[in-house]
């Protein structure tokens, strides 16, 4: 069982932040802390830690993960706009085919939107 906040919200920043970009990387770190927060507790992420350092594992890409994870933790890092702030949820906007869907409800309600990534605030 692995219900660390930090190794959670690496984790999340490790699927969906694929491209070299800190503050992408940022956000989804925080989107992913708001989340737990809202929630009042940090869901098992044991198996998606377990698929992600055993399905071609990058060690720098799981590094710069903590990294940011660490960085909006300790406050050495501000994550804006204040839309993207308040986010406690990230979804992707890409179809299979690879192409955002222009007429998306989640994109149409989205404050934030960075490389493909649609940061939202949910109700809990």
């Amino acid at each position: 069982m692995i219900t660390s906040p930090r190794i959670c919200a690496a984790l999340a920043v490790y699927d969906l932040a694929r491209s070299d970009d800190w503050g992408l990387r940022a956000t989804v770190a925080n989107a992913s802390l708001n989340a737990f927060r809202d929630a009042s507790r940090v869901p098992d992420c044991a198996a998606g830690v377990s698929v992600a350092l055993t399905r071609d594992f990058q060690p720098a890409r799981w590094q710069l993960a903590l990294d940011s994870v660490d960085a909006v933790l300790s406050g050495s890092y501000q994550v804006s706009p204040a839309a993207c702030v308040r986010a406690n949820a990230v979804i992707p906007l890409s179809t299979a085919d690879g192409k955002a869907p222009s007429t998306s409800p989640v994109l149409a309600r989205a404050q934030c939107v960075m490389d493909e990534l649609a940061f939202v605030e949910v109700a809990p």
